[in-house]
């Protein structure tokens, strides 16, 4: 039994603790558990490939098993970020529901191939300390699958937070950005390792990074503890605007400024943020500022704030 066995019981053991927690949700977020339960599912295949419980055909189903469960995780990932980012919101439920469609049409599809021919899993070989699937001829479905899965995850939640209807919607997409960095470097590597001939096998990998990615999106699930992430990226516009206003308090809490003097700055700041994150469109500021653009006009010119208008 390969020790990789550990990493892969201990992530088993917070998705199950994800799964028990979810529970309670299920009816609000039926996506998200069962995006958890195929995870599980998918981690409980690792286990028992990795103790190699099971020799001969049955080492081979488990790994068919396998197989499904990552096509079954990819495909309710790609429902869970169409579902967060707005997607039925922004474009209409008739092209969401074509979406879900075919996502799972696709998913069902390669499945089937899987657990029906050896055109993708054809059996089973050892890379030395661990058992592995021999790719069948049609092994480039997967990897293309994977891809495109990945591309399109990724591009939903971008496009989600960039056009977010509420805050919660563009925190969401922001979270699960950041949670699925582990799987993609993971799952990009084992590609390109597989690739240049290098045998690595990918249940010595995920186990981990997938459990992460559940840890940090159970937290999107769960509102009263959902914070800010991006006042903690580099770089992003709510580091930059936080940072300052926490300068303003600092100098304000050591009687460097007064009280009129230290709100007038944070008001400045809170304007030039909403400004800055509209790109400089005095309109759509206004707008999510939830004040006519008269008064905006007026803010300006009392904050002293130089205007450089963006009509786009």
């Amino acid at each position: 039994m390969s020790l990789f066995v550990i990493p892969a019981l201990f992530a088993l053991l917070i998705k199950v603790g994800v799964l028990s927690i979810s529970v309670k949700g299920a009816f609000k977020s039926p996506i998200f558990f069962t995006m958890v339960l195929f995870f599980a599912c998918h981690n409980i295949a690792e286990v028992l490939s990795i103790i190699e419980s099971f020799g001969g055909e049955g080492l081979n189903q488990i790994l068919g098993w396998y197989y499904l469960m990552t096509v079954g995780s990819l495909a309710a990932m790609l429902l869970y970020a169409a579902d967060i980012s707005g997607l039925s919101g922004r474009f209409g439920k008739n092209i969401a529901n074509i979406f879900s469609g075919t996502v799972i049409v696709i998913a069902v599809s390669l499945g089937s191939i899987i657990i029906f021919t050896d055109l993708i899993v054809a059996g089973t070989k050892s890379i030395g300390y661990i058992m592995t699937a021999e790719r069948g001829q049609f092994y480039w479905l997967f990897t293309l699958n994977s891809l495109i899965s990945f591309t399109a995850i990724v591009y939903l939640l971008i496009d989600g937070y960039r056009n977010a209807r509420s805050h919660r919607e563009e925190i969401s997409c922001a979270y699960t950005l950041i949670a699925l960095a582990p799987i993609v470097l993971a799952s990009i590597g084992l590609i390109v390792f597989m690739r240049l001939g290098i045998e690595i096998n990918a249940m010595a990998v995920l186990p981990i990074s997938t459990a992460l990615f559940l840890l940090i999106t159970l937290k999107t699930e769960r509102q009263h503890q959902l914070t800010d992430i991006r006042r903690h990226i580099p770089f992003s516009l709510e580091r930059k605007t936080s940072a300052k206003i926490m300068e303003v308090f600092s100098r304000y809490a050591s009687d460097e400024i007064n009280y009129r003097d230290g709100m007038a700055e944070i008001e400045k700041m809170l304007v030039l943020h909403k400004h800055d994150k509209n790109d400089g469109n005095v309109t759509n500021t206004a707008s999510s500022m939830e004040i006519p653009r008269s008064s905006l006009y007026s803010i300006f010119r009392r904050l002293d704030i130089e205007l450089k208008e963006n009509k786009s």
